[in-house]
């Protein structure tokens, strides 16, 4: 049997580099199978749902509180099942509608419209399906359109 010498003190970073570097190249294989079965396995964890939209009625007093509207608009799995109910769509939530096989807690995630109108007390999303959802940006009496252009490139998210 093959004895190794132990060293002990401190390991310069190209003696770790070169154990690594061996590893790796006698692990190759191991590891890309390793990934390739990871990435079959994995599952996202956002689902996009099609031919729906979530309309943020915005009231443009209030605009300062748009942080993080970009694009999109997330419900939890329950939160999801109530509002296709809304539309006669009746949605079972069993265990792998709300999570994951890796644990994650799935999102429903719309395509999100703005539609600006002028008033204290509009701040809230509405699902509506595609075809029905107001224009976008209708502009109220108290911003102009110059205003809301600048306000969304500021607050619009990334």
């Amino acid at each position: 049997m093959e004895t190794m010498e132990v060293k002990t003190g401190a390991m310069t970073g190209e003696q770790l580099e070169s154990i690594l570097d061996r590893v790796f190249r006698d692990h190759k294989d191991d590891i890309g199978a390793w990934h390739k079965r990871m990435m079959e396995d994995h599952e996202e964890n956002l689902i996009n749902v099609e031919g729906y939209v979530a309309v943020l009625d915005i009231a443009t007093i209030r605009v300062d509180s748009w942080d993080g509207c970009n694009g999109y608009y997330e419900l939890s799995a329950e939160q999801y099942s109530d509002a296709m109910g809304k539309f006669g769509e009746n949605i079972i939530l069993d265990e792998d509608a709300v999570m994951t096989k890796q644990g994650l807690v799935k999102r429903y995630r719309f395509p999100l419209v703005i539609n600006e109108i002028a008033g204290e007390d509009i701040f809230q999303y509405r699902i509506v399906k595609k075809e029905d959802s107001p224009l976008k940006n209708i502009v109220g009496g108290m911003v102009s359109p110059t205003q809301s252009i600048e306000w969304r490139m500021r607050r619009g998210g990334d």
